[in-house]
């Protein structure tokens, strides 16, 4: 029994050191993206609108994107569970829920729409393929390899969606304040086109948050559920 015991811990052990490794690299390539992401805008002019914005103003705006957002949640989680790879709590599994959904969400929606409308290169190029891509593979596979879990339910699911509220209400707030001029007519700047107000007004604007609000559920729903059914993790 001893044997048996003594194995089992250092089965668990591994677990723990591999959880542990998985988000150290998490926690850093997130955050390699954002600083990456930070410096480009502080020192280039990417776009037209960024011209005529002050070097605040533009980090202000990157600050302001989901896909930063996202990119900060998951390295702020990745961190914690750097000190704690079983880490719980209700509020803890709620940010935990969000990052990785959001993440999942700010992959897909970039991979099938917002990569179409650009190409970026140099830096912005390396920013991007970070953020869009390395930070949402290292997060999903890191929540179903190392968990920790099980942690969700339906209420961390309908809690979750309070930070992409929260995002939405900044957003339809703060954007109207930032103005430019295109082709003589002043512009707000809004982060993604698809909640740009001046083209959409507000109601397709809201509409079609409405439709990444129900993406972000059925994610969310997919992440409980597979939450439910696998084994803990790391392995206790």
């Amino acid at each position: 029994m001893a044997g048996v015991e003594s194995q089992d811990s250092a089965v668990a052990a591994r677990s723990v050191a591999a959880a542990r490794w998985w988000h150290g690299a998490t926690f850093a390539v997130a955050t390699f993206g954002v600083i990456v992401q930070l410096v480009v805008v502080a020192t280039q002019a990417l776009t037209a609108d960024m011209v005529q914005l002050s070097r605040p103003v533009r980090l202000w705006n990157v600050l302001s994107y989901f896909t930063v957002w996202s990119n900060i949640l998951v390295a702020v989680v990745a961190y914690l569970l750097v000190r704690n790879p079983r880490r719980d709590g209700s509020v803890f599994n709620v940010v935990r829920l969000a990052s990785v959904v959001m993440i999942t969400v700010t992959g897909l929606i970039y991979a099938a729409v917002l990569a179409q409308l650009w190409d970026p290169v140099g830096w912005q190029k390396v920013a991007d393929q970070t953020m869009h891509y390395a930070v949402p593979a290292l997060a999903v596979i890191g929540c179903l390899l190392f968990g920790p879990g099980p942690r969700f339910r339906l209420q961390t699911l309908w809690r979750s969606l309070g930070i992409p509220l929260v995002w939405l209400g900044y957003t339809l707030v703060r954007s109207p304040f930032i103005t430019y001029d295109e082709a003589g007519e002043t512009r707000h700047w809004y982060p993604y086109d698809f909640i740009d107000v001046d083209d959409l007004g507000y109601g397709g604007a809201l509409l079609n948050v409405l439709g990444v609000l129900l993406l972000f559920l059925a994610l969310g729903g997919a992440f409980v559920l597979i939450d439910r059914l696998l084994p803990p993790r790391p392995v206790a």
